[in-house]
């Protein structure tokens, strides 16, 4: 043969004698130490990482040559998917999007919106099917466009958003439980001398111990989705029985709920006196003009275009929007960075143990304390933060615009935010401080000092939420934008009324153009309150999207600090709750005479910005030194 196919001939040769080399070097990876193996002419060390690379080498030498099932199950899907017929494949993707359409989209609120536009469609057709002078092309598809299209697409945006966090989290959990599993299954340590292995010197059941782990990790799996198939507990047929009864519920029976509930919510939370104004302003003008042009011919209140109403009122408030949401978001990421970590706080030290003074000791138990007593000092520390921010987060709100620009409102804004401070003391610099001490405390006891740092990583990982929490509390989305949305959503449609009037005249009909006076200010107002709702995430006394801090914060932290005790110490009493008292040692201002750069009460040589009620009755030279300083 030519000289390059004997060549070729030979490489082929020597790559198969290699790869039998690596395959019986590497057959048994964790064996004898001394073995060393040679693949493309290298000499591979004992070493465990040139081990691992060695691995890694001869899984990519092999894998080309590999006819295992799955090399044929690889082969044969890709070569199915690639022989498939171009208009199958149309077929396949078109008729599987209309079912899609037909079967999860359509509704009966589908159906109905549907029937009653067909229905007034032939309505209107036959009343002016004769008439010469009808424009029903005066009703300008713009305004559903802003303000029905894009609010739904913000809130898709927003869904979608939620959605790929929601993906971020599940992955999250599958990956850490995965290296958990690894941790317990394979993790090893120097044992007493050098050739000794540390978990051959543990002299446990090792299958039975991370039997005993996968067990809790493939219930965490199984109770994130449902209960297993297998199980029969109280719980179980409890969620079956909830599953079952909302799957059996009338389909039109869910359409009046969430239909009826759906007014409700509007006309009880986003109905306000600003829409009764603009509404009643609205109405009242495309009247006033219908009637002062009833008898004209050259009237045309058609010039007036919706682009203004869409670009200057609509957008902004939708951006407003979106703003407002991702603070929502925030805090909601903030509350379960804290609940996570005062978990775990309790738990180190409630659980965690370490090496005593001789190998089969335990550093625990030669620590010679009230290990109950420790832990419920903690125990009362987390759930005072936990109530005492609940507190803090749904005291009423002190930044809007009149509690800068006015002087009842800077009173006001003193008033709460006095409160606020007291607060915040109590939970943050209080409560952090006398838990820092206790985590101080544990590490004299003989932890170790990276599992005190992972403590102190806690703390301030908890500090930094609670200032974060604070900043969404007292801090809000921009104040002219909010602004210009009030004023404008409350003024402009009063200024659309000859178009309104001129749908009448073009429609022949007061009535219709009267019904789009209304929708037009309901549906901007609405729009603009929606945002208004989300402004403070956590009032109390709203309750359509707002962060229901007491459930999460009083009732909810509560309870899986209090269960842990339980299963921690069987034993204990009730749980001493003496935390619901904060630790009050704020001293106020109480100097009524405020005046630049004099010491309050306390002696303190500043004050809050809020204190300078007196000085400005506008409050926009507040933000300077001197008179933040007193």
């Amino acid at each position: 043969p030519p000289k390059h196919e004997s060549q070729t001939t030979t490489n082929s040769l020597s790559i198969v004698e290699e790869e039998t080399s690596i395959r019986s070097t590497t057959s048994n990876p964790r064996g004898d130490n001394n073995i060393e193996s040679h693949a493309h002419g290298r000499t591979w060390p004992s070493s465990p990482i040139n081990k691992d690379t060695h691995v890694g080498l001869a899984y990519a030498v092999t894998h080309e040559h590999s006819h295992n099932s799955l090399k044929i199950d690889e082969e044969r899907v890709a070569s199915k998917i690639a022989r498939k017929w171009r208009l199958t494949h149309f077929l396949q993707t078109n008729v599987s999007g209309l079912v899609v359409l037909f079967y999860y989209l359509v509704t009966l609120e589908t159906i109905i919106s549907v029937g009653l536009t067909i229905g007034l469609t032939i309505f209107w057709h036959r009343k002016h099917a004769d008439s010469t002078d009808f424009d029903g092309g005066a009703i300008n598809f713009i305004l559903i466009g802003f303000a029905v299209v894009t609010p739904i697409t913000v809130q898709i945006r927003l869904a979608f958003r939620r959605r790929e966090q929601a993906l971020y989290e599940i992955r999250r959990i599958r990956s850490s439980c995965f290296q958990i599993y690894h941790s317990q299954g394979i993790w090893d340590w120097p044992g007493r001398n050098p050739e000794s292995s540390g978990r051959d010197e543990a002299d446990i059941n090792w299958l039975h111990h991370t039997d005993q782990v996968l067990e809790q990790l493939i219930g965490i799996g199984d109770e994130l989705c449902r209960f297993h198939e297998h199980s029969h507990n109280s719980l179980k047929i409890d969620e079956e029985r909830v599953a079952s009864k909302i799957a059996r519920k009338w389909r039109l029976t869910h359409f009046l709920q969430t239909n009826v509930s759906g007014l409700v919510v509007l006309f009880y939370y986003l109905v306000t006196l600003e829409t009764i104004i603009s509404v009643g302003l609205t109405i009242g003008l495309t009247i006033f003009w219908h009637r002062k042009h009833a008898d004209s011919t050259d009237f045309d209140g058609g010039t007036i275009d919706f682009f203004f109403i869409g670009f200057a009122v609509i957008t902004p408030i939708t951006v407003s929007l979106g703003l407002a949401f991702g603070r929502r978001e925030q805090a909601l990421y903030e509350i379960r960075r804290i609940r996570t970590c005062c978990f775990q706080i309790y738990n180190a030290h409630a659980i965690w143990n370490w090496k005593g003074s001789d190998p089969e000791s335990s550093g625990r138990v030669e620590a010679g304390i009230n290990w109950l007593h420790h832990s419920d000092k903690v125990l009362e520390q987390l759930i005072g933060i936990g109530d005492e921010l609940c507190r803090f987060l749904t005291l009423p709100t002190s930044s809007r615009s009149y509690h800068r620009t006015m002087s009842c409102g800077r009173k006001e804004a003193a008033d709460i935010v006095e409160v606020a401070y007291r607060l915040f003391d109590s939970l943050y610099t209080q409560r952090l401080t006398q838990l820092s001490f206790l985590n101080e405390k544990f590490k004299t006891l003989g932890v170790s000092h990276s599992e005190v740092s992972r403590l102190r990583q806690y703390e301030r990982y908890i500090g930094e939420s609670m200032e974060a929490l604070r900043m969404i509390k007292m801090y809000r989305t921009p104040q002219a934008l909010r602004a210009f949305g009030r004023i404008f959503t409350l003024i402009i449609p009063p200024f659309y009324a000859p178009r309104f009037a001129q749908v009448a005249f073009d429609l022949d009909s007061l009535a219709l153009g009267i019904c789009f006076a209304t929708i037009t200010p309901f549906a901007l107002t609405a729009l603009y309150e929606s945002t208004q709702i989300l402004e403070d995430p956590f009032v109390g006394y709203v309750s359509l999207d707002i962060i229901d801090v007491a459930e999460e914060l009083e009732v909810l932290h509560w309870h899986q600090l209090i269960n842990a005790r339980k299963i921690l110490y069987p034993d204990a009493g009730d749980f001493n709750e003496g935390s619901k008292l904060p630790i009050d040692t704020w001293e106020p201002n109480e100097t009524k005479a405020v005046s630049r750069r004099k010491k309050s009460l306390g002696g303190s040589s500043r004050s809050s910005f809020y204190a300078m009620s007196e000085t400005s009755s506008l409050g926009f030279s507040g933000h300077s030194r001197s008179s933040i300083i007193r």
